[in-house]
């Protein structure tokens, strides 16, 4: 889609909103398996949460935090906050711990609505999070009262209906400029950033050619979780913008993902590259082809997806970008492992380190400046030398690898810093570190990402212990377990006696990467790798992958 004879004022959700219900207003916009809305409804019931969290004391271009599941009432929330010019802040619904407490106390968030069954983590960390005064709560099937009960004794707590019971709000003009999203994203250096996205931006983020388009009354099938601008942006509002409906699922199956799809009547879907091979896994059968999906955005290719394509039948879409740059190349017919050419508005070079052009063939950073403002984002909340590194010389830098071809093709090669990806989550090292480093018998950790038989990465740890103090590699995955998010739970522990370091007193993460996984522990298997098994798949028998 070309956005650039698109007035910038007309890019925000109001306007999208007011442009679909002039045309279909009896239209579903979204569903998921127990409940449907109309443009008209989900705009009405929009402004009536809009109201409601006016009524909580949240104010304009002030934060709420939502750790929801993939659902309607997720998309109303989000509704009710776009027409109403607050800005969203989405927590991965696998935070817990220090992780989620540092989340919402550095957001500044006062109000959060959250799933009934993580309110449990909200007590937990209360002491940590004293700027959080009210709590609304989307009850589940079984009601903790005991939950219930400690959380009204900490917050002003109230019930998920009682937003939509609130007099409508009046929708709010939005300039481009004004927030949107504060989308934590995870640091390289450090911890968790929260990358500043105005709507304008967030616009550009759905409407990449690269993510597919839905065409007016198609179904576009999300099956990515909300709390990632992927699943919200490129599923959601991609289809709200094009004036299709997007189909929520309530999470990803790989044994069920085309008889849903085929059961919907999509046309168009958006898959991490995880996702694909997962499907790619599954026995194959004589109703794979058997679908209505024309296309899919996959991010990143995986290794085979020639074959891919052919056994499924569909046209393979492909992008770059990152939630602070926007999807900036697109590939719309991937036939190759290329990532595409730049989309219309941006410019994008490759820097050495001193922000010199390389010339084709070379790999350095990939940069980019946008031809219209609020295109990307502004910055990092409350990181004013981090958001100037970011703009260093009036070039927003991605930290990532890339290089070109002669034919002006960009190709992906790695992350410049320590960054993971895994199941399609990225995932700070630091982060993986803090949470090791909090067990009493640790004394240092490195977390490196290692190759994977999946697409994307595994995550390695090498790990010293305190004098005097044993740990066995089971009982430190035990406590992580227990203390982390699942996706971030190390695969490989490897136990030294001391971590290789720089005459400064840096590790060299770089060696602990080289080595491999030969002599560690495997989570996967039980045991340690030896020479012959360090390349060995992971069996879909362990049961760690989903179904």
């Amino acid at each position: 889609m070309d956005i650039s004879g698109i007035a910038m004022e007309d890019r925000n959700l109001v306007r999208v909103m007011e442009t679909a219900l002039r045309a279909r207003p009896s239209q579903i916009a979204i569903r998921d398996p127990d409940r449907a809305l109309s443009y008209m409804e989900l705009w009405d019931e929009g402004l009536r949460i809009a109201g409601g969290l006016g009524r909580l004391g949240v104010g304009r271009q002030q934060p709420i935090l939502l750790m929801l599941d993939n659902h309607v009432d997720n998309g109303l929330l989000w509704m009710g906050i776009g027409l109403s010019a607050r800005i969203e802040v989405s927590v991965n619904t696998a935070y817990r711990g220090q992780m989620l407490a540092y989340i919402i106390a550095d957001s500044k968030a006062t109000v959060a609505v959250v799933e009934e069954q993580y309110l449990p983590r909200l007590v937990e960390i209360a002491a940590d999070i004293p700027a959080l005064r009210a709590v609304v709560v989307r009850r589940g099937a079984d009601t903790d009262d005991d939950s219930l009960r400690r959380a009204a004794q900490l917050w002003e707590v109230s019930d998920f209906a009682e937003l939509s019971a609130a007099p409508p709000a009046s929708p709010e003009p939005v300039a481009p400029w004004e927030l949107f999203s504060f989308s934590y994203t995870s640091g390289t250096t450090g911890r968790s950033k929260g990358v500043l996205c105005p709507h304008a931006h967030a616009f550009g983020q759905a409407t990449s050619d690269g993510l597919g388009t839905t065409l007016p009354g198609e179904v576009r099938f999300v099956v990515l979780p909300q709390f990632h601008a992927a699943g919200r942006w490129g599923g959601i509002y991609n289809a709200l913008i094009h004036q299709g409906t997007a189909h929520v699922a309530h999470g990803f199956s790989a044994s069920r993902y085309w008889e849903q799809a085929r059961a919907v009547d999509a046309r168009t879907s958006q898959l991490v590259g995880t996702m694909a091979e997962f499907l790619h896994l599954q026995p194959e059968r004589a109703s794979d082809r058997e679908h209505g999906l024309r296309e899919i955005c996959i991010l990143p290719l995986p290794r085979f997806f020639a074959a891919w394509r052919e056994r499924f039948g569909v046209r393979l879409l492909t992008a770059y970008g990152s939630t602070e740059s926007g999807a900036i190349i697109f590939n719309a017919d991937a036939r190759s492992n290329s990532v595409g050419r730049p989309r219309d508005g941006y410019d994008i070079r490759i820097f050495d380190p001193n922000d010199i052009e390389l010339p084709p063939g070379e790999v350095g950073e990939a940069v980019v400046r946008p031809n219209q403002p609020w295109t990307t984002s502004i910055g990092y909340l409350g990181r004013g030398e981090e958001t100037a590194a970011l703009w260093r010389n009036g070039w927003l830098h991605t930290g990532d690898a890339l290089y070109r071809d002669e034919d002006g093709n960009f190709f992906f090669v790695d992350r410049l810093d320590d960054a993971i990806r895994r199941r399609g989550e990225n995932i700070s090292s630091v982060e993986v570190e803090l949470h090791v480093c909090a067990h009493p018998a640790v004394a240092e950790c490195a977390a490196v990402a290692v190759p994977s038989e999946f697409a994307e990465d595994e995550i390695k740890i090498a790990v010293t212990l305190r004098p005097g103090e044993s740990l066995s590699e089971p009982a430190l995955l035990d406590f992580l377990d227990d203390t982390m998010p699942r996706f971030m739970v190390p695969r490989y522990v490897h136990l030294l006696a001391e971590l290789p370091k720089t005459a400064t007193s840096k590790v060299r993460k770089t060696e602990i990467r080289k080595a491999g996984v030969i002599g560690c522990w495997d989570r996967a298997t039980g045991a340690f790798v030896t020479a012959g098994e360090q390349n060995a798949p992971l069996a879909p028998h362990h049961g760690k992958e989903p179904a």
